[in-house]
């Protein structure tokens, strides 16, 4: 099990930190599957808040490259965070792309197979646990990839038929981008601005 990251917090990634933060989430994105590639055409990432939990002693420079993660050992806060904004926004849904997944990972209403060999799994607000979306995270995070997309959604679409048909513009909003880096940490990126979260400024 890895060693669990201590005496960190969530923190605004800004300046330089910022842009190279980016360019990892466009990384990330650079997945070659229907939900990477309809989040990267629709997001701005140029506004909008991104943020991550951070050790409290890691030194600036540290901080300016997010390939690999910072050794202090690893986040294991995220389904806390993804399982608040979900309770904050009514109606909302968090999909998780299962890029290691295949026909056999797909069972249940909340999984589904998409142009043949596409895996994903998703998460209700009204459904969600902290228990299931730590499981969740556990079993689609790999450690070059992991991508899991929060949107607004509406009781009346049909989640399954979307997913699988990759009709991601019928959901309302993206309410928060997550992926990961080394396996070791998570950068957030939501076009909101973040409340209770602390600045950090290279």
């Amino acid at each position: 099990m890895a060693e669990v990251m201590e005496n960190s917090s969530v923190q605004l990634i800004l300046g330089m930190a910022r842009e190279k933060a980016v360019k990892h989430i466009l990384r990330v994105l650079d997945f070659d599957n229907s939900l990477c590639q309809f989040v990267k055409s629709q997001v701005d990432l140029s506004v909008g808040s991104v943020f991550s939990v951070v050790p409290s002693d890691l030194n600036a420079e540290d901080i300016a490259d997010f390939s690999w993660g910072f050794g202090k050992g690893s986040d294991n806060s995220l389904s806390d965070r993804i399982l608040r904004t979900l309770k904050l926004n009514a109606a909302s849904i968090a999909i998780f792309d299962d890029v290691m997944g295949s026909a056999e990972n797909v069972a249940g209403h909340d999984s589904c197979l998409a142009n043949n060999d596409e895996v994903y799994h998703w998460v209700f607000d009204t459904e969600a646990a902290e228990l299931k979306l730590r499981d969740l995270i556990r079993e689609t995070g790999v450690s070059w990839h992991f991508l899991c997309v929060v949107f607004e959604s509406d009781k009346s679409i049909d989640i399954k038929d979307c997913v699988t048909n990759s009709k991601y513009d019928l959901f309302k909003n993206i309410l928060e981008v997550v992926g990961a880096y080394d396996g070791e940490g998570y950068i957030h990126w939501s076009p909101n601005n973040v409340e209770g979260v602390r600045p950090y400024d290279t």
